[in-house]
């Protein structure tokens, strides 16, 4: 019998499709499902803070935080809380932060809170304090920036810096970027976003590259939305300036996977007399709209966009009928499940998802008692992606890529991080569910995590930066 000879190279490249096919046949065909029935929103606790304005953010390890601002007396005081498993606990002393204003919340990659707000008891300065397991403590000065900040714009970047973006309130509208370097802040480019522009209510996002970006409404032509970023040529428009219909109130800045932008705004139409939001992102070209052409829904406001681990934007807003969260499923926006009297009644909500893909929401509902609650499905919607069985973030990577599998087996379990060529980069056990693989000397590019366990093998991929 004539049996062929089969080249090497043709070998590998036989032994990657037979490895990898699985993973772009029949998850590309299997993908979407129907939400079960039972699919639903669950509310996590009760927690015990009250107030007008909160934030949510959620640690490394899956413990959501809420910083709320409260008004007592006629002042603004804040508190911290953290959900435990069981129940919620105080994040250090209550109300220890003295008057504030603008109160924003944003954890590290080593799950430790920063907060950032308008420091009145200070000089009305920006101040931002992270807490360090015992006591909160000021990073840097307290009151750092010049003037009156005002709607203020917090993030983190991969390398845990801080950075703050405001508006001077005192100035015509003049915004600036600031960030950590200890000991203290210094400001990024120009004293201003760029000089002579008249800039509000900015939202700071941080790209998965490092680069800052800020979106802010520009009043040098009918406050429509421009976006910016700082990168070795100093500040510089991200397309067209002002490229919004409508003049731009509230906006939400957020990065998909693939390091492009995307921008949710609230906007109000002078000509047509009509309010809305629009969702819209940059194609290396032009801002573009995603899903709908235009208002995605009318009269409405506070827009907040994120990203779920896998890669699809989520949006909650507030309209008349109520608070509404979206997922965008590659074609339409769809509802993400039914908030029922708490979305009728509730507003100023907040969306985060935990490294495990787990989507939270946090409002302002009756008596100004905050709610927080849990989607009960990882990657959901009207429909939604099947539950990954392996995690990887962050994804793209720079320095490190963290690997859990949800189940947690407890007999053995190793990795390999193979290149596009076939060839292992690493390999390395997985003990109690979980790894974190060193990928600083990774070139760019896409990589491929198998997980062997005793009962079968786990394909996922990431993208090295």
């Amino acid at each position: 019998m004539f049996y062929p000879i089969i080249p090497y190279h043709m070998k590998t490249i036989i032994c990657l499709l037979v490895l990898f096919l699985p993973l772009f046949a029949l998850p590309q065909t299997m993908q979407k499902k129907y939400a079960p029935a039972n699919y639903t929103w669950r509310q996590i606790g009760n927690t015990p803070s009250y107030g007008h304005g909160q934030n949510i953010a959620i640690s490394t390890n899956g413990e959501p935080y809420i910083a709320t601002e409260k008004s007592e007396f006629l002042q603004s005081e804040a508190e911290v809380i953290k959900f435990n498993g069981t129940d919620w606990e105080y994040v250090g002393q209550q109300n220890s932060f003295g008057r504030l204003e603008d109160l924003r919340l944003a954890i590290n990659h080593e799950g430790l809170p920063y907060i950032a707000f308008q420091d009145i008891s200070n000089g009305g300065g920006a101040s931002v304090l992270k807490f360090d397991g015992v006591n909160w403590s000021c990073i840097g000065s307290s009151s750092f920036t010049w003037g009156s900040p005002g709607w203020i714009s917090f993030a983190i970047d991969a390398s845990d810096n801080p950075y703050l973006a405001w508006e001077d309130t005192d100035y015509p509208s003049y915004g600036a970027l600031m960030k950590y370097e200890a000991p203290d802040w210094k400001t990024i480019g120009n004293p201003f976003i760029y000089v002579g522009s008249y800039f509000s209510f900015p939202s700071l996002s941080i790209s998965p590259s490092g680069l800052p970006y800020v979106a802010f409404c520009d009043q040098l032509c009918s406050s429509q939305a421009s976006v910016m970023k700082y990168d070795t040529l100093g500040w510089r428009y991200i397309g067209d300036s002002c490229f919004s219909s409508g003049t731009v109130r509230h906006s939400s800045l957020a990065f998909g996977p693939d390091e492009t932008p995307y921008l949710a705004y609230e906007y109000y139409d002078g000509i047509q007399s009509t309010d809305g939001i629009a969702v819209m992102k940059y194609n290396g070209l032009t801002w573009e709209y995603v899903g709908t052409q235009g208002a995605l829904i009318e009269y409405g406001n506070s827009p907040d966009l994120v990203f779920s681990p896998s890669g699809d934007p989520y949006l909650t807003m507030e309209s008349p009928s109520g608070i509404g969260i979206k997922m965008f499923d590659g074609h339409d926006w769809v509802d993400v499940g039914d908030l029922g009297s708490l979305g009728s009644s509730g507003y100023d909500s907040k969306l985060a998802f935990s490294p495990m893909g787990e989507l939270y929401v946090s409002l302002i509902g009756d008596d100004e008692h905050v709610v927080v609650l849990k989607y009960d499905s990882l990657y959901v919607g009207h429909k939604e992606l099947e539950k990954p069985k392996l995690v990887v973030y962050p994804n793209p990577a720079t320095t490190c890529l963290n690997i859990i599998l949800p189940n947690n087996p407890v007999a053995d379990s190793y990795v390999e991080v193979i290149d596009t060529r076939g060839i292992i980069m690493t390999s390395d056990r997985i003990v109690s569910g979980k790894c974190t693989i060193n990928t600083a000397y990774y070139p760019g590019g896409l990589y491929f995590v198998k997980v062997m366990t005793n009962e079968s093998s786990i394909i996922g991929r990431f993208t090295k930066l």
